[in-house]
């Protein structure tokens, strides 16, 4: 059996012979990163707002 096995594994690597080497994958290039979409700006913008506004509150209750 183990016999059997081993030539066959040889017998592979013999058809293997004429193969190309395997390519090395390379890394993707980065492309451009691509600006959020617009709306996703306006809320962004909008969270530091309300961010900003609720300090601004806090800062008053604080006096």
């Amino acid at each position: 059996m183990l016999e059997k096995r081993a030539s066959f594994v040889y017998r592979q690597m013999s058809a293997d012979h004429n193969r190309p080497a395997p390519v090395k994958p390379q890394p993707r290039p980065v492309l451009h990163r691509v600006e959020p979409r617009p709306y996703v700006r306006m809320r962004r913008a909008q969270r530091l707002v309300e961010l900003v506004a609720e300090r601004e509150v806090e800062r008053e209750a604080g006096r």
